[in-house]
């Protein structure tokens, strides 16, 4: 894996200046006429906000109708916005930053094109886990609500704030303790966010029930997910030991990472009534590949029974995910209509 920094960094670029063109330059996808009929009512209106759409999307969007660009602007100026992004944040925490865009265009690359408002606020509070790592905890809350007034289901990733609970295990039990209690009282939790959280009301239909088998399904999804993220995180530390390879930004972003993978298994009560409620569990897997991708230093790792053991592990879980969630059903629907809408 000891590839020369130059060749690393052109392969990086590469796919990064690839992710800018599927994204910025695609005209179709499942969602797009959607949000055409949204610009279309906010350019051809004296209001600035649209029934049922977040408020600072709609500003956005209010913006770029104001000063004559349309749609497609708004789009490449948000593909440039998200291609420096990926550049600076995976380029601070990742070793390899090439494996990282590899497994991400996999997945969820195609489904961020798609749900756009979404990948704004997931862009917000991956910068914010950051600040997390930082122990500034006030500006992630800020980011957190700028990050609601794109997607309301932001809101849930306060609960990060819960990585200032130093010790592991008091972590698990806490965040066992309240998915155990939020079941007991589904109910009432589910009215209380529905009355809390602007447009709340439209998430209601996605709230009705889970079946037996989806419980079971991710009970079993999220055990799988830490056993072979702690696996991971054991072997970064102590190889890091080693040969100290990582610096002393990167050892916080991994602790950091390991405690959200501890929390977002509070996520399990919305995925397991609706599977369009993984987009929390989704919004952070880049920061799991950015985990993997730093078990990869040199060739002595690629030796370690114990690395080696969670990097197939890993790889297979993801391959697995984006099966899943994409390949298996949307593959045409939304990897090939997208692909195939490229405009040069």
């Amino acid at each position: 894996m000891e590839i020369k920094n130059t060749n690393k960094n052109i392969i990086f670029k590469s796919m990064l200046i690839t992710i800018f063109i599927i994204f910025g330059l695609s005209k179709s996808n499942p969602d797009i006429q959607n949000y055409l009929q949204i610009f279309d009512y906010l350019n051809n209106s004296n209001t600035f906000f649209y029934p049922y759409i977040e408020p600072g999307f709609s500003l956005l969007i209010k913006c770029f109708s104001i000063i004559g660009l349309d749609y497609f602007n708004l789009i490449l100026f948000i593909a440039l916005i998200f291609c420096i992004f990926l550049y600076k944040y995976i380029k601070r925490y990742s070793v390899n930053p090439s494996i990282v865009l590899v497994f991400y265009i996999f997945f969820p690359f195609f489904l961020d094109i798609v749900q756009i408002r979404n990948s704004i606020a997931m862009l917000l509070i991956l910068y914010g886990v950051g600040l997390l790592s930082e122990k500034k905890y006030l500006r992630y809350v800020v980011l957190v609500l700028i990050a609601t007034s794109f997607h309301n289901t932001s809101i849930f990733y306060l609960s990060f704030l819960l990585v200032c609970i130093n010790n592991k295990q008091n972590l698990i039990r806490l965040v066992l303790l309240i998915v155990s209690v939020s079941f007991l009282f589904k109910d009432a939790i589910i009215n209380f966010i529905v009355r809390i959280i602007p447009l709340g009301s439209k998430y209601i239909r996605y709230l009705e029930g889970s079946k037996p088998s989806t419980v079971v399904l991710f009970i079993f999804f999220f055990m799988l997910n830490i056993f072979i993220i702690n696996m991971m995180v054991t072997g970064i530390i102590k190889y890091n030991e080693n040969w100290n390879y990582l610096s002393e930004s990167q050892i916080q972003f991994v602790e950091v990472v390991y405690k959200i993978n501890i929390i977002i298994f509070l996520s399990f009560m919305f995925i397991s009534m609706d599977v369009d409620f993984f987009r929390l569990y989704r919004n952070i897997i880049i920061m799991n590949y950015i985990l993997f991708s730093n078990t990869f230093y040199n060739r002595k790792t690629l030796l370690c029974p114990e690395l080696n053991i969670s990097q197939i592990l890993f790889f297979i879980f993801s391959l697995a995910i984006g099966f899943a969630f994409l390949y298996n059903n949307q593959f045409n629907h939304v990897v090939i209509q997208i692909i195939k809408s490229v405009q040069l």
